[in-house]
């Protein structure tokens, strides 16, 4: 089974708090509108590279867990079609300013043995890393432009 983590920048003007209007927005966007300017999707990479931020020190507390697994939820998660979580502005700029400054290279040196590992033997070490720094940059990416924006962010997790 894949899963997929979803992103959607937009300000917080645009945006309903409600998860009925949040769920038809990300669904639409998701099944008709494709990737948009101020999105970005991962598959199930996202759990690994959780992992790797976990791994992180020195940096304010919960902000490594803000970029992937932080947010307020919408609505009850264990009811929802699609659980859905909302991070403020303020939130967002945290998120980025953790991204820009942890270094991939200390990431990768406490915990990229276990996200090779997830892999399995027939990925090479390089490789892995490889897609990882590449995860790592796209998420810096996103946040970056978003807090830039003043924006807030809606995540939406699909099975």
């Amino acid at each position: 089974m894949s899963m997929h983590l979803q992103f959607q920048s937009a300000p917080a003007a645009e945006l309903r708090s409600d998860e009925a209007w949040l769920t038809e927005y990300m669904l639409r966007i998701w099944r008709e509108d494709g990737p948009t300017p101020h999105g970005h999707s991962m598959d199930s990479d996202f759990i690994c590279l959780q992992e790797l931020y976990d791994g992180a020190t020195g940096f304010p507390a919960g902000a490594a867990s803000l970029a992937i697994n932080g947010g307020q939820p919408v609505g009850d998660p264990a009811e929802a079609e699609v659980p859905l979580v909302l991070l403020t502005a303020d939130a967002v700029r945290t998120a980025a300013e953790f991204l820009a400054a942890v270094s991939f290279e200390q990431l990768w040196a406490t915990g990229g043995a276990a996200a090779h590992a997830r892999y399995g033997p027939r990925w090479a070490e390089a490789d892995v890393r490889r897609i990882f720094r590449q995860l790592h940059a796209d998420l810096a990416e996103f946040y970056g432009v978003a807090a830039a924006a003043d924006h807030v962010v809606v995540k939406a997790a699909w099975v």
